[in-house]
């Protein structure tokens, strides 16, 4: 069967001086539709090739790779494991030989058959240039791919291309946005969890102000985060589609629908859990493997949370979609019942927001129950095998087209607090 993939196309960024994307599974396929594709063998090699990265020496990148690995590599509650490789490849990799491991640019040898995840160190930016344009080299970063056939399961072989001019970037950005790429290499999509999208206030896209950096995940659809390092989001995305051994000794669940007062499920929106000693919390896209019921699902830490529920920014969608309904701004996730502000589960006898107790190796099912018409949410305790809930609530206040091949951008913007339109930054 043909490799296909998701595309990630263009999407306006800021790109005037300096740097500027956790979400579920970044491509649902399967026999029937809704299984997240991720790589069988949760230990992944890529294969480096010999040449440098720009000024950088090719000892130096593969040091700075090794880092982003091991950022999602850590993770304790995931089975994946990636490593560097240098002896596969063991040429300079350039404009003029790209096609005997990477893709044709029109149509040639796809090269997914090869046995190779490889990493190219693209010194001058020609093979970005040569896949999406003169000049595309000036504000990209690279892009990544892994393949993929229709109907299937698991991802085949992968690859990413890196941009070795200097575009201005440190290296704290730099492994941020590897990791993000590497993020997606593996199945993972964008993410919003409880940023409150001020971003959009007024109909300016200001962005990193919503929140302190460390509240921003890697997999956001910016990069705002400030440190090289995961957030908790992060990990929980990665350890859902790749979990270790022991991942129901060390984490719980809260899963549900999210669905209206008629029963009728709601797609698209963005369901969250924050728990309430550290305030770190945890996202899910209602509806994510498309089965038309809102199923949510997430693991968690034990603890004591609050669950909520509002709209996906309306950035986000198309490169910067998050989940499976937000291609274009009139996507579900952009449409009736949306814009939904934000909701919290709260307890029946009270009137208070609900706390919801998680316990390591243990299910807490509710349904979501939201009253679009009058603004007002009803929850009601659906299942429950190991916590607490249940009560009537208020409110308080994708996968995209598919084609021959899964570019995923290594985006090489600057962290600006607004959109420029002078200097578009390119997310492949």
């Amino acid at each position: 069967m043909t490799p296909t993939a998701k595309l990630l196309c263009m999407i306006t960024l800021v790109a005037c001086s300096n740097t500027a994307f956790s979400g579920g599974p970044l491509v649902i396929q399967g026999a029937a539709g809704n299984t997240p594709v991720k790589y069988q063998n949760p230990a992944i090699t890529v294969n480096v090739e010999a040449g440098d990265l720009g000024t950088t020496s090719n000892t130096d990148a593969n040091m700075l790779l090794q880092e982003a690995l091991d950022l999602w590599n850590n993770v304790s509650t995931s089975a994946l494991n990636m490593s560097v490789d240098t002896t596969a490849i063991t040429t300079d990799i350039d404009e003029n030989n790209f096609t005997t491991v990477l893709p044709g640019v029109n149509g040639g040898a796809q090269n997914n058959n090869d046995n190779l995840n490889p990493v190219i160190y693209d010194s001058n930016g020609a093979i970005i240039d040569a896949f999406f344009g003169n000049g595309a080299s000036d504000n990209t970063l690279g892009f990544a791919a892994s393949f993929f056939s229709i109907g299937g399961d698991f991802f085949s072989e992968g690859f990413a291309v890196i941009n070795g001019r200097d575009l201005g970037i440190t290296n704290t950005d730099f492994i941020l946005l590897i990791t993000h790429e590497i993020g997606h290499f593996t199945g993972l999509d964008h993410s919003q969890i409880n940023i409150n999208n001020q971003e959009n206030i007024s109909g300016l896209p200001f962005i990193c102000l919503s929140t302190m950096a460390s509240n921003y995940p890697v997999m956001y659809p910016f990069i705002c985060r400030d440190s090289s390092s995961l957030h908790l989001d992060d990990e929980i995305s990665l350890s859902s589609l790749y979990p270790a051994a022991d991942i129901d000794n060390n984490l719980g669940i809260l899963q549900g629908n999210l669905v209206n007062l008629a029963g009728d499920a709601i797609l698209g929106a963005n369901v969250f859990a924050v728990k309430t000693t550290t305030g770190e919390a945890v996202s899910s896209v209602s509806d994510y493997l498309l089965q038309d019921t809102g199923f949510y699902k997430l693991y968690l830490p034990a603890g004591n949370y609050k669950l909520h529920a509002n709209s996906i920014n309306t950035l986000f969608n198309g490169g910067s979609s998050i989940g499976p309904y937000a291609d274009t701004i009139l996507s579900e996730s952009f449409t009736t019942p949306h814009p939904i502000t934000e909701t919290i589960y709260q307890d029946a006898v009270t009137n208070d927001d609900a706390i919801i107790t998680i316990v390591s190796n243990q299910t807490v099912a509710f349904n979501f129950v939201l009253d679009v018409t009058v603004n007002e949410v009803d929850n009601t305790n659906n299942t429950d095998t190991g916590g607490s809930g249940g009560g009537s609530n208020k409110i308080l206040g994708a996968p995209s087209f598919i084609t021959l091949l899964l570019l995923l951008g290594l985006l090489a913007t600057t962290r600006r607090l607004f959109f420029c339109s002078a200097k578009q930054a390119r997310l492949l």
